[in-house]
């Protein structure tokens, strides 16, 4: 009788050794080596042992990014049902540019197909985009003519007309996908019901600029659209309607949002209802972190108006009061965009005269102020503030000099940060951007890193000090007779 004999598949003694010391590794240090790795490779890892794929788990799922596509928010509903996954998830990014429509839709095929990114060479010069700008430029509609004609021959000849077809209607079904989405109340149940189920998302972050991820752009390939996206005059409305829904979402799931970045809005933004207005303000009641950039205000918009004048809720849609309803901030960024540099919005009217009584960060840019009016936010906030950075920043009251010193006296910082022009009406002007780096680096040191025995310097007197100081300090690095040519 034949004996049978049982083969026993058994791995690499390789394969052995790493498992076995993979189980003695400490928990900490997995995760100081999966902090310096991309999701593949951590995805590729997980299958050594049941330890480091719990470990791997936490930093594949921890962020969520959500894009305007269906399958996007399925994947979203399948982590959040996940028993095990939806434990890690703390930060949601909605990057939530939509593609764009065209204006004109009998001209859609021919607009979309001069919009497209080809490859290398083929991209259209941006001054021959629009050919709105084209037909305001006496001498440039020849010149725009020739640019999109050459950008479409291009195209054709790296691509059939069956392939071009074919995409162009894969980028109107992504078009009416996203209209749907936005227009379906079932897009706004799912995203409650997801976030009920994500008891530790902390931080929301929304995004609608033009520059996106290459998720975004991966995930719209097939229809060649990666750079058809919205106008950048609508980013405002796309990105503020995404926020109220996010934010309404996690009050209904009772959650407790830490962290809100939130860039593209318009200054008028709470443009809603009163019901989604209270929604939007009880979600923000423990946020540590608050993050807005405006990058579009309406031209002719009077910055200097106190309430909003969009509807019924007008008097209680006002922006300035978005940032107040977060009593226990411990950062503040506000950020305008540079081309509203002409018209400032003014500092007075987005902090007024709260106190936050945590805020140990503030980041002021673009924006217009009274002497008074920056003195007395330092003043609320000395016991707390130690780290503050103004950016193009431009006094309509008083001097730079007495404002610096009103504010050394009041602060204790760690660190002080000037960017960009700082100027006021009195003639004070600043252009960090181009240079005097060291007249940059004085008036930092000035606000900032001052002891008792010299805190009432001047401005003046501590810059001439200072310079007198670095010119002693370098004294003995000068080359022989330097001092006698001078």
């Amino acid at each position: 009788m034949m004996a049978t004999t049982k083969t026993k598949q058994t791995g690499t003694p390789e394969d052995s050794v790493t498992r076995r010391n993979i189980n003695h590794l400490p928990s900490e240090l997995l995760h100081m080596i999966c902090v310096y790795l991309e999701p593949r490779d951590i995805a590729t890892i997980r299958v050594l042992d049941r330890i480091i794929a719990e470990v791997g788990l936490q930093y594949l799922v921890s962020q969520i990014h959500l894009i305007p596509k269906p399958d996007s928010f399925d994947r979203l509903l399948a982590v959040a049902e996940h028993p095990l996954a939806s434990r890690y998830v703390n930060s949601l990014f909605y990057e939530a540019d939509l593609l764009r429509s065209f204006r004109h839709p009998q001209e859609d095929r021919e607009l979309w197909e001069k919009s497209l990114v080809g490859p290398s060479h083929a991209s259209p010069l941006e001054e021959v985009q629009d050919p709105h700008f084209a037909s305001a430029c006496g001498h440039l509609p020849k010149r725009y003519n020739r640019g999109t004609s050459a950008v479409v021959l291009s195209h054709q000849q790296h691509y059939t007309k069956r392939e071009l077809q074919r995409a162009y209607q894969t980028y109107r079904s992504y078009r009416a996908e996203q209209h749907r989405l936005n227009e379906s109340a079932a897009y706004e149940e799912a995203m409650v019901r997801a976030m009920k189920r994500l008891p530790h998302l902390t931080s929301i972050l929304i995004s609608c600029e033009r520059g996106n991820t290459n998720h975004f752009r991966a995930a719209f390939e097939a229809g060649l659209c990666e750079d058809v996206t919205s106008d950048p005059r609508m980013a405002d409305q796309i990105c503020a309607s995404q926020l109220s829904l996010l934010l309404s979402a996690a009050d209904k799931a009772g959650l407790q949002i830490k962290k809100l970045v939130c860039g593209s809005l318009g200054q008028i933004f709470l443009s809603c209802s009163l019901e989604r207005l209270d929604a939007m303000q009880r979600s923000i009641q423990s946020l540590h972190n608050l993050h807005l950039f405006f990058s579009h205000i309406p031209v002719g918009f009077d910055s200097n108006a106190a309430s909003n004048p969009h509807g019924s809720s007008s008097a209680r849609a006002d922006n300035m009061q978005f940032a107040m309803s977060a009593p226990n901030l411990e950062t503040l960024s506000i950020r305008f965009d540079k081309d509203r540099a002409l018209d400032p919005p003014d500092l007075k009217h987005l902090v007024s005269d709260f106190h936050w009584s945590y805020l140990a960060s503030a980041t002021f840019a673009k924006m217009s102020t009274g002497s008074e009016i920056l003195v007395g936010f330092c003043d609320r906030h000395a016991g707390t503030l130690k780290d503050l950075s103004l950016t193009d920043i431009s006094l309509y009251s008083g001097r730079w000099a007495t404002t610096f010193y009103e504010m050394r006296q009041r602060l204790k910082l760690d660190k002080m940060a000037l960017a960009g022009i700082i100027q006021s009406v009195e003639g004070d002007y600043w252009n960090f951007e181009i240079g005097d780096h060291t007249t940059k680096l004085m008036i930092e040191r000035y606000i900032a890193y001052s002891d008792e025995s010299q805190r009432d310097l001047s401005l003046g007197r501590f810059i001439m000090d200072f310079r007198q100081a670095l010119a002693k300090r370098w004294a003995p690095h000068r080359p022989s007779g330097l001092s006698a040519v001078a």
